[in-house]
């Protein structure tokens, strides 16, 4: 029942992701009606992804490649979720009744020992994959890739921006010289 609990909770997650990804999609020029049904369907898979890929506002860097980028957004996202999971197996036994209404010491202090072991479970389920996977994007790291923003649609709009911008001041001066000329 916990673990149900637990999947339950952590997919409910996915609808606040969801609405943070569409918003800040849509600011950015994404496609944010593409990212935020990915994120619904899958949002430990997907969100590393979109940091990874998103447009850059300016001011805003990304720095090791594409392929770094992502595995250390994945390992960020795996290390919240297993935070999170371990703080919902610190509050939900306790909440659900798994002890009885006489407690006697020896039932405390197994169930004191098997959430310890469980911790102790749940941290090597969560530092051998981090471990592996920043040693293998420590590998693809390129120390010499840097993006600086804007990128993608947020530059082409701001240029965009710009060049309608130096069109009217143009039209501007050229209004204000015939009429000074007049």
């Amino acid at each position: 029942m916990v673990y149900i609990s637990v999947l339950l909770f952590t997919y409910f997650l996915a609808i606040p992701i969801t609405i943070f990804v569409a918003v800040d999609a849509y600011k950015r020029k994404n496609q944010w009606v593409w990212w935020s049904i990915g994120v619904v369907i899958s949002w430990p898979l997907i969100l590393p992804l979109y940091f990874s890929f998103r447009n850059l506002k300016e001011g805003e860097t990304r720095e090791g490649g594409l392929i770094w980028n992502a595995i250390k957004n994945y390992v960020l996202v795996y290390s919240t979720n297993i935070f999170i999971v371990i703080l919902l197996l610190l509050i939900l036994p306790q909440n659900l009744g798994y002890l009885s209404r006489e407690i006697f010491i020896t039932e405390l202090a197994g169930f004191n020992i098997s959430l310890s072991f469980i911790y102790y479970i749940i941290f090597i389920i969560w530092l051998i994959p981090s471990i592996l996977f920043l040693m293998i994007g420590s590998f693809f790291k390129d120390d010499y890739s840097k993006k600086e923003g804007p990128t993608g649609k947020l530059k082409e709009y701001k240029l965009q921006k710009k060049k309608d911008l130096n069109k009217k001041l143009k039209e501007y001066y050229e209004n204000k010289n015939k009429n000074f000329e007049d």
